[in-house]
Protein backbone atom coordinates (compact mmCIF):
# COMPACT_ATOMS: atom_id res chain seq x y z
CA UNK A 1 0.00 0.00 0.00
CA UNK A 2 2.88 2.33 0.63
CA UNK A 3 4.14 1.40 -2.97
CA UNK A 4 0.59 2.79 -4.12
CA UNK A 5 0.41 6.16 -1.68
CA UNK A 6 3.92 6.79 -3.80
CA UNK A 7 2.50 5.96 -6.89
CA UNK A 8 -0.36 8.91 -6.16
CA UNK A 9 2.29 11.25 -4.87
CA UNK A 10 3.82 11.64 -7.97
CA UNK A 11 0.83 11.39 -10.35
CA UNK A 12 0.04 14.66 -8.05
CA UNK A 13 3.26 16.37 -8.20
CA UNK A 14 3.80 15.77 -12.14
CA UNK A 15 1.55 18.75 -12.62
CA UNK A 16 4.46 21.19 -12.13
CA UNK A 17 6.80 19.19 -13.71
CA UNK A 18 5.06 19.93 -17.32
CA UNK A 19 4.52 23.52 -16.50
CA UNK A 20 0.61 23.04 -14.28
CA UNK A 21 1.63 24.04 -11.40
CA UNK A 22 -0.67 26.89 -8.91
CA UNK A 23 -4.19 25.13 -9.98
CA UNK A 24 -6.41 23.79 -7.33
CA UNK A 25 -6.81 19.79 -7.51
CA UNK A 26 -7.70 17.27 -5.67
CA UNK A 27 -6.31 13.42 -6.62
CA UNK A 28 -7.66 10.37 -5.34
CA UNK A 29 -5.90 7.34 -6.54
CA UNK A 30 -8.45 4.40 -5.46
CA UNK A 31 -6.10 1.42 -4.82
CA UNK A 32 -8.75 -0.94 -3.81
CA UNK A 33 -7.53 -4.07 -5.09
CA UNK A 34 -3.99 -3.35 -6.36
CA UNK A 35 -2.39 -5.67 -4.44
CA UNK A 36 -1.71 -9.16 -5.60
CA UNK A 37 -3.17 -11.12 -2.52
CA UNK A 38 -5.95 -9.10 -3.13
CA UNK A 39 -5.95 -9.26 -6.90
CA UNK A 40 -5.98 -12.83 -6.36
CA UNK A 41 -9.06 -13.16 -4.33
CA UNK A 42 -11.02 -11.18 -6.64
CA UNK A 43 -10.64 -12.75 -9.75
CA UNK A 44 -13.96 -12.64 -11.99
CA UNK A 45 -15.91 -11.77 -8.60
CA UNK A 46 -16.91 -8.35 -7.59
CA UNK A 47 -17.57 -8.76 -3.98
CA UNK A 48 -15.20 -6.44 -3.45
CA UNK A 49 -16.18 -4.13 -5.22
CA UNK A 50 -19.62 -3.82 -4.39
CA UNK A 51 -18.07 -3.76 -0.39
CA UNK A 52 -15.74 -0.53 -1.45
CA UNK A 53 -18.19 1.61 -3.82
CA UNK A 54 -19.84 3.45 -1.42
CA UNK A 55 -16.90 4.07 0.79
CA UNK A 56 -15.38 5.69 -2.27
CA UNK A 57 -18.40 7.48 -3.11
CA UNK A 58 -18.62 8.93 0.25
CA UNK A 59 -15.09 9.58 0.82
CA UNK A 60 -15.66 12.18 -2.56
CA UNK A 61 -18.52 13.35 -1.05
CA UNK A 62 -16.65 14.46 1.70
CA UNK A 63 -13.60 16.56 -0.41
CA UNK A 64 -15.89 18.68 -1.99
CA UNK A 65 -17.94 19.60 1.61
CA UNK A 66 -14.63 20.20 3.35
CA UNK A 67 -12.91 21.69 0.82
CA UNK A 68 -12.19 25.80 1.12
CA UNK A 69 -12.00 28.26 -1.26
CA UNK A 70 -11.95 28.10 -5.53
CA UNK A 71 -13.62 25.18 -6.49
CA UNK A 72 -11.19 22.03 -7.04
CA UNK A 73 -10.62 20.01 -10.06
CA UNK A 74 -11.27 16.66 -9.08
CA UNK A 75 -10.01 13.54 -10.50
CA UNK A 76 -10.28 9.87 -9.27
CA UNK A 77 -7.51 7.25 -10.64
CA UNK A 78 -8.66 3.66 -10.70
CA UNK A 79 -5.98 1.09 -11.71
CA UNK A 80 -6.80 -2.58 -12.45
CA UNK A 81 -9.30 -3.73 -9.74
CA UNK A 82 -9.48 -0.30 -8.50
CA UNK A 83 -10.79 0.91 -11.66
CA UNK A 84 -14.14 -1.36 -10.78
CA UNK A 85 -14.53 0.05 -7.79
CA UNK A 86 -14.53 3.43 -9.03
CA UNK A 87 -16.71 2.41 -11.71
CA UNK A 88 -19.25 0.36 -9.65
CA UNK A 89 -19.12 4.07 -7.14
CA UNK A 90 -20.04 6.24 -10.12
CA UNK A 91 -22.90 3.53 -11.62
CA UNK A 92 -24.31 2.82 -8.22
CA UNK A 93 -23.74 6.27 -6.08
CA UNK A 94 -22.62 8.63 -8.27
CA UNK A 95 -18.86 10.68 -7.56
CA UNK A 96 -18.45 14.21 -6.87
CA UNK A 97 -15.47 14.45 -9.29
CA UNK A 98 -14.91 16.02 -12.43
CA UNK A 99 -12.94 13.46 -14.29
CA UNK A 100 -12.75 9.21 -13.85
CA UNK A 101 -8.99 7.60 -15.20
CA UNK A 102 -9.30 4.28 -15.54
CA UNK A 103 -6.03 2.75 -16.31
CA UNK A 104 -5.53 -1.28 -17.32
CA UNK A 105 -8.76 -2.41 -16.28
CA UNK A 106 -10.99 -5.31 -15.84
CA UNK A 107 -14.24 -3.83 -16.56
CA UNK A 108 -15.70 -1.10 -14.78
CA UNK A 109 -19.34 -2.36 -14.23
CA UNK A 110 -21.03 -0.67 -17.23
CA UNK A 111 -21.03 -1.12 -21.24
CA UNK A 112 -21.01 2.71 -21.53
CA UNK A 113 -18.88 5.96 -20.33
CA UNK A 114 -22.74 7.64 -20.10
CA UNK A 115 -23.80 5.20 -16.98
CA UNK A 116 -21.28 6.39 -14.83
CA UNK A 117 -22.96 9.89 -14.39
CA UNK A 118 -20.52 12.46 -15.16
CA UNK A 119 -20.47 13.73 -18.82
CA UNK A 120 -18.71 10.73 -21.22
CA UNK A 121 -15.82 13.34 -22.45
CA UNK A 122 -14.71 13.91 -18.28
CA UNK A 123 -14.12 9.85 -18.69
CA UNK A 124 -10.71 8.84 -19.75
CA UNK A 125 -9.20 5.43 -19.88
CA UNK A 126 -5.82 3.32 -21.12
CA UNK A 127 -4.30 0.41 -21.20
CA UNK A 128 -0.75 0.12 -21.93
CA UNK A 129 0.39 -2.69 -24.88
CA UNK A 130 2.13 -5.18 -22.53
CA UNK A 131 -0.42 -4.92 -20.09
CA UNK A 132 -1.75 -8.44 -19.75
CA UNK A 133 -5.40 -7.42 -18.61
CA UNK A 134 -6.50 -7.67 -22.26
CA UNK A 135 -5.75 -11.23 -22.30
CA UNK A 136 -6.18 -12.11 -18.77
CA UNK A 137 -9.69 -11.03 -17.32
CA UNK A 138 -12.00 -11.86 -20.73
CA UNK A 139 -15.78 -12.67 -20.14
CA UNK A 140 -16.60 -15.79 -18.29
CA UNK A 141 -20.32 -14.91 -19.62
CA UNK A 142 -20.94 -17.31 -22.51
CA UNK A 143 -23.41 -14.44 -23.86
CA UNK A 144 -20.33 -12.92 -24.58
CA UNK A 145 -17.93 -15.37 -26.30
CA UNK A 146 -19.37 -14.47 -29.79
CA UNK A 147 -20.57 -11.19 -29.40
CA UNK A 148 -18.05 -9.44 -31.17
CA UNK A 149 -17.41 -7.18 -28.82
CA UNK A 150 -14.27 -6.22 -26.32
CA UNK A 151 -15.58 -7.96 -22.70
CA UNK A 152 -13.85 -8.49 -19.44
CA UNK A 153 -15.13 -10.15 -16.27
CA UNK A 154 -16.69 -6.69 -15.16
CA UNK A 155 -17.93 -5.63 -18.68
CA UNK A 156 -16.97 -4.26 -21.41
CA UNK A 157 -13.43 -3.06 -21.89
CA UNK A 158 -13.34 0.68 -21.24
CA UNK A 159 -10.48 1.44 -23.04
CA UNK A 160 -12.61 0.06 -26.13
CA UNK A 161 -13.48 2.85 -29.20
CA UNK A 162 -16.89 1.99 -28.42
CA UNK A 163 -17.05 2.29 -24.81
CA UNK A 164 -17.45 6.00 -25.56
CA UNK A 165 -14.52 7.44 -23.03
CA UNK A 166 -11.54 9.66 -24.21
CA UNK A 167 -8.63 7.65 -24.85
CA UNK A 168 -5.34 8.20 -22.31
CA UNK A 169 -2.11 8.21 -24.24
CA UNK A 170 -0.25 4.94 -22.58
CA UNK A 171 2.66 3.83 -23.29
CA UNK A 172 3.19 0.96 -26.01
CA UNK A 173 5.56 -1.43 -24.24
CA UNK A 174 4.14 -0.66 -20.65
CA UNK A 175 3.02 -3.64 -18.62
CA UNK A 176 0.38 -3.50 -16.15
CA UNK A 177 2.04 -2.18 -13.26
CA UNK A 178 4.37 0.21 -16.00
CA UNK A 179 1.62 3.49 -15.67
CA UNK A 180 3.39 5.28 -13.05
CA UNK A 181 6.71 4.38 -13.99
CA UNK A 182 6.47 6.15 -17.76
CA UNK A 183 6.56 9.11 -18.81
CA UNK A 184 3.64 9.52 -21.36
CA UNK A 185 1.58 7.84 -19.18
CA UNK A 186 2.30 9.81 -16.00
CA UNK A 187 2.11 13.02 -17.75
CA UNK A 188 -1.11 11.86 -19.44
CA UNK A 189 -2.97 11.27 -15.88
CA UNK A 190 -1.19 14.67 -14.83
CA UNK A 191 -3.00 16.72 -17.41
CA UNK A 192 -6.34 15.06 -16.83
CA UNK A 193 -5.74 15.92 -13.40
CA UNK A 194 -4.57 19.75 -13.89
CA UNK A 195 -7.73 20.06 -16.28
CA UNK A 196 -5.33 20.56 -19.00
CA UNK A 197 -5.43 19.17 -22.65
CA UNK A 198 -2.37 18.11 -24.13
CA UNK A 199 -0.76 21.12 -26.62
CA UNK A 200 -2.17 23.58 -24.37
CA UNK A 201 -1.02 24.28 -21.36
Amino acid sequence: MHAEWGRAAATATSPAAIGLAGMAMALDEWAAGATRALFEKAVAQDGFAVEAKGELARFQEGLRATHEGEPSHNTVLGHSYGSTVAGYAARDHGMATDEIVFLGSPGVGVEHARELGVPPEHVWSGTSGDDVIDHATPSLDPRDFFDGEDDHWFGMNPSDPHFGARSLETDPDGGHTDYWDRRTSLESMARVVAGVEKGHP
